[in-house]
């Protein structure tokens, strides 16, 4: 944001099951939590147009459940927190996920 006191909307994430919860931004990439749609990561680098997913800036969607948790095989990502390269996800039913994301290639990135 450049001007604090003048914010403007340049992308968005549309979720297609409920809400998003806790987001972090770590370098060219914006990570988070989508409740029933599990981990989301988005490459936010260069000129932002709009919707994240229709410009094919999703690198990665990691379903998090387990048949033991709490609610078997069923998501509820609370959030994510970003250290040293790997993102902790922690889900309210099936507790804490790892995951190393590699660098994706700016060539991937659609137009």
């Amino acid at each position: 944001m450049s001007d604090i006191t003048k914010p403007k909307s340049v992308a968005w994430y549309e979720p297609e099951y409920g809400g998003v919860h806790n987001v972090w931004a770590a370098g060219d990439t914006l990570y988070m939590g989508a409740y029933n749609a599990g981990f989301r990561a988005f490459d936010i680098s260069g000129e932002l147009k709009g919707d994240l997913r229709a410009q094919g800036r999703e690198m990665a969607h990691v379903q998090v459940f387990a048949p033991d948790g709490n609610v078997p095989n069923s998501t509820m990502t609370w959030g994510v927190v970003v250290k040293n390269g790997l993102a902790y996800i922690n889900d309210i039913r099936t507790g804490l996920f790892i995951v190393r994301m590699e660098p994706r290639p700016a060539s991937s990135l659609v137009p």
